[in-house]
C-alpha cells in the first residue's frame, strides 16, 4: 500500500478470525479488525499509516452492522471518525445502527458494503435526506447501465444465488469504467477550452494563493463501495 501512497485503507469481509491475530499484517501500518466470531466470513477492517495522528475507536453494539473505526486528528480541522463497515445480506440497514455509529463525532465517514440499502432507509426517513448527485449529467448510455445494475444488485439481494450475485459484479465493473472514462473525456475537454480568461482557472489560482486553503468535508457522510 505504500506504494500508492495509501494512507488509510478500510476492508469489508475479511474472513479473518481472532484465532489468527496476525493474519494480513503489513508493514507500516497499525491494523484495527473486528472479527465475525458466530459464523464464517465477514468481519471488517482498517489500516493506518504509524505516522498519522490516528487512534483505534470503540465502536458501539450494533444489530445488522459489522464496524472498525478510527479517529484522525487533522492540522486545522475538528477530529474525524472514519469507519469501515459491512452490511451482509440479506440484513436490513437499520436507522438505530446509522445513528449509533454518527453519534462517534462531529464529523463521522462510513465507508463500506452496503449495497442497495442506503436507499431504503432513506426512503424511510421521517425527514428529507439532502444528496448531490451528478448522474443527470451523465449520458444515456450510462444511465441505462446505472439502472441495469441497480436492478441486478436489488435481484441478488433478494436472491443471492452465484449467477445473480456474478452478474451484479459485472455489471458494477462496468459502470465503474464507464464512468472513469466519461469523466475523463470531460476532463480532457475542460482542460482544451481553458484560458488564462477561463473562470475555472482564476478559482484555482485564487485557491492556491489562500494561505491556509483547506477542503473541508461533510459533517456526515455514507461512501457505499463499489
Amino acid at each position: 500500500m505504500s506504494e500508492n501512497s495509501i494512507d488509510i485503507a478500510l476492508v469489508q469481509e475479511t474472513y479473518l478470525k481472532p484465532n489468527r491475530p496476525k493474519a494480513c499484517s503489513i508493514t507500516g501500518y497499525v491494523q484495527l479488525r473486528t472479527d465475525r466470531t458466530y459464523s464464517s466470513k465477514g468481519g471488517t477492517a482498517l489500516y493506518y499509516r504509524r505516522s498519522l495522528h490516528c487512534g483505534p475507536i470503540n465502536i458501539p453494539p450494533l444489530t445488522n452492522m459489522e464496524a472498525t473505526g478510527c479517529r484522525l486528528a487533522m492540522t486545522g480541522h475538528s477530529t474525524l471518525v472514519i469507519v469501515s463497515v459491512y452490511l451482509p445480506s440479506p440484513k436490513r440497514l437499520l436507522r438505530r445502527d446509522l445513528r449509533a455509529l454518527f453519534a462517534l463525532g462531529d464529523a463521522v465517514i462510513l465507508f463500506g458494503a452496503l449495497t442497495n440499502h442506503v436507499r431504503t432507509v432513506v426512503e424511510e426517513s421521517e425527514r428529507e435526506v439532502p444528496a448531490s448527485s451528478d448522474r443527470r449529467k451523465f449520458p444515456p448510455d450510462i444511465l441505462e447501465l446505472i439502472r441495469a445494475k441497480n436492478a441486478a444488485l436489488r435481484r441478488a439481494s433478494a436472491y443471492p444465488t452465484p449467477e445473480y450475485r456474478s452478474r451484479a459484479r459485472a455489471l458494477q465493473r462496468e459502470v465503474k469504467a464507464r464512468v472513469r472514462e466519461f469523466r475523463n473525456e470531460s476532463w480532457s475537454d475542460l482542460m482544451e477550452e481553458i484560458k488564462p480568461s477561463h473562470k475555472a482557472f482564476w478559482a484555482v489560482t485564487k485557491a492556491l494563493k489562500t494561505e491556509g486553503y483547506t477542503l473541508y468535508p461533510t459533517q456526515n457522510l455514507i461512501i457505499q463501495w463499489p
